[in-house]
Parts: C-alpha cells; structure tokens; sequence
C-alpha cells in the first residue's frame, strides 16, 4: 500500500502544479489588465520578491498534488467503511488544504476565510452519491465473494 500511495503522489505532484499554473493563468485572464499575475500580492511581500514566492507557491502546489493523489487510495480500502473512508479523506484533504491555502496566501487570513475554506472542502450532494453507489457495489461483491465461499465448503 505504500508503495501505491508514494506512486500516486509522485503523479499527483505536477498535476497539482499544473493545476495551480492554470489558476494563474486564468485568474490573470478573468483580471483583465494583460498581465499575469503567478503568485498573490501578499505572498510576494511575505517572501521578499515575486521569484521566491513563485518557488514557494511552486513547492506548496507540488506538494498539495502529492497530498490529494496520494490520499486517492482511501477509497481503494475495501475493509473500510464509507464514514471511515470518507473521514479519513477529509482529514487528509484538510491537514493538506489548510495549511497550504493559508501560508501561500489563497485564502484571507481571518476566522471567517477558515469557516468558509472549510465547508467547501465539504464533498458536494452528487460526489456523496457516487461514493454511496460505489459504496452499495462494494457490499454486493463482499456478498457475492461469501455466497461463493459458503458453497464452496
């Protein structure tokens, strides 16, 4: 299994940095005024020059990729319940969310940015489905794998 998670980190890595760049990328489009704006005006203060806050943005994105795929093999646990699958993911997603969005500046630093950051995290009505049919094909199979084994002996 952990080989299987540090697999999907190491893919999840520059996915998480390329989907940072493309956020860049495209706020700087929706911003409008022809530059590109690859890191948070704050962040750049806070790192003393645009280049160490791209690197530390660029470390911080590659990181959270790593966390999010790597957390991906949660949901390959069989022997687990959905609520301890889910909790689980969420805490991971959280330990990595948090902490990221905070120190690279992507969410304000105040009481109400931290509520608010944390009830997106929260997975939508139709994820929840999907992990609920998921969830019903999984107890199919474990029923159908010990019909099997009770005819067998």
């Amino acid at each position: 299994m952990k080989k299987r998670i540090l697999c999907r980190a190491l893919i999840g890595a520059p996915i998480g940095l390329a989907i940072s760049t493309a956020i860049t990328i495209f706020s700087s489009l929706i911003y409008g005024d022809g530059n590109y704006y690859p890191v948070v005006p704050a962040l750049v203060e806070q790192c003393g020059n645009e280049i160490n806050a791209v690197v530390a943005q660029m470390i911080a994105s590659l990181l959270y990729g790593a966390v999010w795929a790597g957390a991906s093999v949660i949901w390959e646990m069989d022997d687990w319940s959905l609520l301890r699958q889910t909790v689980t993911h969420l805490l991971a997603g959280s330990i990595a969310t948090f902490p990221v969005a905070y120190l690279m500046y992507w969410m304000k630093h105040s009481i109400a940015a931290v509520s608010y950051t944390h009830l997106r995290a929260h997975e939508t009505d139709s994820y929840l489905v999907c992990r609920l049919l998921l969830e019903k094909k999984k107890t199919k199979h474990k029923k159908k794998k010990k019909e099997k084994t009770n005819k067998q002996t």
